[in-house]
């Protein structure tokens, strides 16, 4: 998938109805892959047994807590369950919060380490 700006958002359905459904929702399918865990085994046991099973993953930066992951995926349930409309704009908020801290410490950590001075938050264990 292509590294962009946006949030790639992918599913898998367990028979060709769910895999309808994905399409119906604008998400593109996985195309390779391995799906592990329980969302894998329920997968798995939904096309096994013909129940209607899918999976919508979203790409996130394991490295932080990614509102705006969150956010696009419940903006997808929206669209799939209407009745139940959940609000996204909270996680928008803390996305844009979290993303701004983040820069900020990028930014001092850069400002620190500027004049070959260690700064005050570095800790290095070996």
């Amino acid at each position: 998938y292509d590294d962009t700006e946006e949030i790639d958002i992918l599913g898998v359905g367990a028979n060709p109805e769910m895999v309808k459904i994905l399409e119906d929702l604008g998400i593109k399918p996985l195309e390779q892959g391995v799906i592990k865990g329980m969302t894998g085994v329920m997968l798995g046991e939904g096309r096994r047994r013909g129940r209607n099973i899918m999976s919508i993953m979203v790409e996130a930066d394991p490295r932080f807590p990614d509102a705006r992951a969150a956010a696009v995926v419940i903006e997808h349930l929206n669209k799939l369950l209407p009745m139940i409309d959940l609000d996204h704009e909270p996680l928008m908020a803390e996305a844009e919060s979290l993303e701004e801290q983040i820069r900020s410490m990028m930014e001092g950590a850069q400002l620190s380490s500027g004049d070959g001075s260690p700064g005050a938050n570095s800790m290095l264990y070996g």
